[in-house]
């Protein structure tokens, strides 16, 4: 009994005093800080085509787990040339994935042209693929979440 009077009086306390035991008068959770703070630093690189897939993770026991996938086929640098035609542009908010192409493509990670790679990014990112034509018209092609890279330099 005295457990749900120290509830009762605990959630109406709020209303009648301010105490600042209300989830309402918190503010922002860090998580929501974070992650609102790395929409403000997000990273872009351009490819001639991406898109997202599946990562299929079969256990030996049978278990089959899947993972958002990101398949890219030429990734450049944002600050390579475009020639006049139209790329792909993939915005990630997390680091790693911006990270893992700019290793890649600077051959900091040797990679044979031509051949698939596949990479484990460490955690789910959230990322925007968009096409941007000649005249600079974007167009969400898809967004969503990705733990893996497939990548295939040219």
């Amino acid at each position: 009994m005295q457990l749900i009077v120290a509830a009762w009086g605990c959630g109406w306390c709020f209303v009648l005093a301010g105490c600042g035991g209300s989830p309402w008068e918190q503010g922002q959770s860090a998580e929501v800080a974070a992650l609102e703070a790395a929409r403000k630093e997000s990273r872009l690189f351009v490819a001639d085509e991406a898109s997202i897939g599946v990562w299929r993770d079969e256990r030996p026991s049978g278990l089959l787990i899947r993972h958002g996938m990101l398949i890219v086929d030429s990734p450049r640098m944002d600050t390579a040339p475009k020639g006049g035609r139209s790329v792909v542009v993939v915005t990630s908010i997390g680091p790693e994935l911006y990270d893992k192409v700019a290793a890649v493509v600077s051959d900091r990670i040797p990679v044979t042209a031509g051949k698939t790679n596949h990479f484990a990014l460490g955690r789910a990112i959230a990322i925007t693929i968009e096409r941007v034509d000649p005249d600079g018209t974007r167009t969400t092609l898809d967004e969503g979440r990705v733990a893996f890279l497939e990548l295939v330099r040219r």
